[in-house]
This record gives structure tokens, sequence and C-alpha cells, in this order.
């Protein structure tokens, strides 16, 4: 998974250099960035540091690149909360089982 992403940001403590955060993305670098991966060890929730990552990606993607993001079910409710648009133009085959 990691070989394949077009951009990985991760969050780290200052002191250890723990892994507390990674934002996994596909991108072309211009046009469209496919955030695939959002993730925040559940001790860290709460600091900003899913909303941090998001950011990044944003930045490092390009500004005039859009960022799409396909949440889990139980974390739609982070997303809205910070703001993160919804879409309805968006289609779906999921991952066979």
């Amino acid at each position: 998974m990691l070989d394949g992403a077009s951009l990985v940001i991760t969050a780290r403590t200052i002191d250890s250099g723990q892994l507390v955060g990674i934002a996994r993305s596909l991108t072309d670098w211009s046009y469209a960035c496919y955030l695939s991966d959002l993730a925040v060890d559940r001790d860290f929730q709460g600091r900003g540091i899913g909303r941090r990552l998001i950011a990044l990606t944003r930045e490092h993607a390009g500004q005039e690149s859009m960022c799409l993001l396909v949440s889990a079910p139980e974390a739609k409710a982070f997303y809205r909360r910070i703001g993160m648009p919804a879409i309805d133009s968006a289609f779906l085959y999921p991952r066979a089982r």
C-alpha cells in the first residue's frame, strides 16, 4: 500500500518519533488527489491531527487539485465536524470480498 502511494504524510510525537497518524493518497499533483487512508492513533484523536493531515495533503497535492475521500461509516461525523464538503455525484464499485 505504501509503495503504491503518490503521497504519504505522517504525524509523529516530538519526543520519541512514535507514529500517531498517517494520510495516504494517490495524486497526479495537479487535478485530482484521492486521500485513500486517514488514520490517527486512538490515544491521539481529538488533538487536530487528522485535520492537519488533510490540510497538508491538500497543500502538497497542489492548489488546483481536488481532494476526494471515501469515508468509513464510523468516521463520517468527523469529516462533517471539520467542515469537509460532502458530494452526491460519486459512484462506487465496492471491493470484492
